[in-house]
């Protein structure tokens, strides 16, 4: 078996790290690509959430009782309730969470100088809170159809950073 010389040996070490910060790179624009995905999922499903958070609201006195009852009934299906119980708590909980983030994202654009950022957060507000199509955003903003898309896009990046902090900043 031959030994490497220095050159080689450098030479494989070279190529080990690129090869290393390329897998890193890409597993990085991955987690990235994840996070616009998500929040745009999120954005996409707003107001669904926000009408079965109301609806838990409501009912939540209601169940309380009747979680009580049926708990004590049925021992045996306490962890069952618990957890459908966890799992309202956390819907709320995430629309809590989202509805501040919007409103931060809404006191930001608000307060911005651009008026490619004020506009951004109106097309968020027509589209996801009040589920307008992309031709009415366009024609209520005079603007283009394609820049109503170009809004969300870049709003959906600016939020992903405020949902997820600078890990979800795109480093091209």
């Amino acid at each position: 078996m031959q030994q490497l010389n220095e050159q080689q040996t450098e030479q494989v070490i070279r190529l080990a790290k690129d090869v290393f910060e390329k897998s890193e790179a890409e597993r990085t624009k991955k987690v990235q690509d994840n996070r616009l995905r998500n929040v745009k999922l999120l954005l996409q499903n707003y107001h669904n959430f926000k009408v079965h958070a109301e609806r838990i609201k409501e009912q939540v006195s209601e169940r309380v009782a009747r979680e009580w009852t049926i708990a004590q009934a049925i021992e045996d299906s306490h962890d069952l309730l618990k957890s459908v119980k966890q799992t309202k708590q956390r819907t709320l909980a995430m629309i809590g969470y989202i509805d501040d983030i919007l409103e931060v994202y809404r006191l930001l654009c608000e307060k911005s100088d651009n008026v490619e950022e004020q506009r951004r957060y109106r097309t968020i507000h027509l589209r996801f809170m009040q589920q307008e199509t992309i031709e009415t955003i366009a024609t209520l903003q005079n603007i283009s159809s394609r820049s109503v898309y170009v809004d969300i896009q870049k709003s959906i990046e600016t939020l992903a950073v405020l949902m997820f902090g600078l890990d979800s900043m795109k480093t091209s």
